[in-house]
């Protein structure tokens, strides 16, 4: 009060008592902008505060991914790896005890030896080929950081229906939401982008939907992105729907019990 109050004595009495109607405008401006000002300054501090938060969430969020795949290995990594090469050592010092007694059937404890040796090693192929792929959920938190500073706001439904789904599937989704989501900050003009999981018996489906200006032909878009969802969706026996009319929306559905086939 008392930055309005002050001016106005001022005034008052530079003007010796007589103001013009002008006069009163331009103060009542001042004075509103002195009362609102604070509360202006107030709100920009919350959504500051706001934005660190959502930084520190993302943050631990990453830190829970990182947490549960190295989780994930560990156990792969005692649950197989340890037994197999448990029954290798036993396998190893049962030949080397038939080498004096029955020396014939030792070629046979080396033939599955050899063969535990192959498949152990397969399995480690396995578990490399894991860590070099992206999880839908990981992909999220990427492209949430990418939305937002484009001024897009990124809103999830139904996350734990990614639960169990396969790692394979989930890098050919996840490189289709990274596709997508280029598209968005490129050319949709959206303020919001919508990501939506649903699973059936025996589909899985992720939607991908903004609010933007949309899209005229699906065709017009092929060069976006669109043709290389289409294809790497063809891997693992899934679709493409697009539909352009309110905004952009991308269905992408598949299999539930289908993995991308490796030669």
């Amino acid at each position: 009060m008392l930055s309005i109050l002050v001016p106005t004595l001022f005034l008052y009495y530079y003007y010796g008592g007589q103001m013009g109607r002008d006069d009163w405008v331009g103060l009542a401006v001042y004075g509103l902008f002195c009362i609102l000002s604070p509360f202006a300054a107030g709100s920009i501090q919350r959504y500051n505060r706001k934005n660190r938060q959502l930084m520190q969430t993302n943050q631990r969020l990453t830190e829970i991914i990182k947490q549960n795949e190295r989780q994930r290995i560990a156990r792969d990594l005692h649950d197989n790896l340890g037994q197999s090469f448990s029954m290798i050592t036993l396998k190893a010092e049962y030949a080397r005890k038939l080498l004096a007694k029955k020396p014939d059937a030792v070629p046979e404890q080396l033939l599955a030896i050899e063969q535990a040796s192959r498949q152990n090693l397969k399995m480690v192929r396995e578990i490399v080929a894991g860590l070099r792929q992206t999880t839908i959920a990981e992909e999220l938190i990427n492209q949430e950081r990418n939305l937002s500073v484009a001024g897009i706001i990124l809103l999830t439904k139904d996350e734990n229906q990614i639960e169990g789904l396969p790692q394979s599937n989930q890098q050919v989704l996840a490189q289709c939401l990274h596709e997508a989501v280029t598209n968005i900050i490129r050319y949709s003009h959206a303020t919001e982008c919508y990501v939506t999981f649903a699973q059936s018996a025996t589909t899985f489906q992720m939607t991908i939907q903004d609010n933007g200006r949309g899209l005229k032909k699906a065709d017009q878009f092929k060069s976006h992105g669109i043709a290389g969802m289409r294809e790497r969706l063809e891997v693992i026996q899934g679709e493409l729907t697009v539909d352009g009319r309110h905004g952009t929306t991308l269905t992408l559905t598949m299999p539930i019990a289908t993995e991308v086939k490796n030669d």
